[in-house]
């Protein structure tokens, strides 16, 4: 179970699990249409939607109920692993032709993560904890700037 609390659990697919529903997701999205089985499009749709419905990063709540943001899915980083962030949410959503207003912060932070050269840097890594080292933490990152070109990209449409 995430040590996490959504707003609304009944909301959340698989239950309790914000983050792990990003990873249903992912994994479904890859999937070409013709290949996706009734179920598969059905939690396609539901998990869009409960992700959109979240605000993409904002599915916490604080003690007085009002929504949190999940303030690490604002470090874009590469690889995640178990880990997610607005630019993996984005990228999915993007690939399955989400284009909808309540993505529009996202799509912001995005934008105005963008560093002075006009690329991104990586926020969050793995270095250390891995066989081989991927970018420089706070540096600008060829896999984070490749992930926000081509979700901006297939936003902008």
């Amino acid at each position: 179970m995430c040590r996490a609390f959504p707003i609304n659990k009944d909301g959340v697919f698989p239950k309790n699990c914000f983050m792990g529903g990003i990873k249903v997701l992912k994994a479904f999205s890859q999937i070409p249409k013709s290949g996706r089985s009734s179920d598969m499009t059905r939690i396609i749709k539901q998990e869009v939607e409960i992700i959109l419905d979240n605000g993409i990063f904002k599915y916490l709540k604080n003690p007085d109920g009002s929504r949190k943001e999940k303030a690490g899915w604002k470090k874009f980083g590469f690889p995640l692993f178990y880990q997610s962030d607005v630019l993996e949410v984005l990228d999915i959503l993007t690939a399955l032709g989400v284009k909808d207003e309540r993505m529009e912060e996202a799509i912001e932070l995005v934008l105005n993560s963008r560093n002075i050269q006009g690329t991104w840097d990586l926020k969050n890594t793995y270095n250390g904890k891995m066989y081989c080292e991927i970018d420089v933490k706070n540096k600008p990152s060829k896999w984070i700037t490749l992930r926000a070109t081509r979700i901006l990209n297939r936003y902008m449409k």
